[in-house]
């Protein structure tokens, strides 16, 4: 993977802070199973202000019913992200796409359009 890990950041409004404001694909995760090291992915997207998009998903209007459940309990929720040097839809969607795939994430063409409407706002 090349994207940079920060393993020590549990998200949580008092970590917001830490997450930066530039373009970004980013991934939500959670703990795996009961006894297992391996963490779940929840979403995968992309962003002109990883740090605003990060926010608006603990937003009781997050759009995302599962994802919305989620990240107002009280689980413990992981961010992943690569930062990237532009803003260009064109290519944080090819690289959102290489996330999905990576993560064994199936979503339509439509769902992506949806995010990106979503983030681009």
């Amino acid at each position: 993977m090349r994207h940079q890990k920060n393993p020590g950041l549990i998200l949580s409004e008092l970590t917001l802070e830490l997450v930066p404001r530039q373009p970004a694909v980013y991934a939500i995760l959670s703990d795996g199973e009961s006894g297992s090291s391996n963490k779940r992915c929840r979403y995968v997207g992309f962003t002109e202000n990883l740090r605003d998009s990060v926010l608006q998903h603990f937003q009781p209007g997050e759009p995302i019913v599962p994802l919305r459940y989620f990240m107002l309990s009280s689980k413990l929720k992981y961010l992943l992200y690569e930062l990237l040097p532009t803003s260009d839809k064109s290519i944080l969607y090819k690289k959102t796409e290489e996330w999905m795939e990576e993560f064994n994430m199936v979503s339509s063409s439509q769902e992506k359009e949806d995010a990106a409407q979503l983030h681009f706002a």
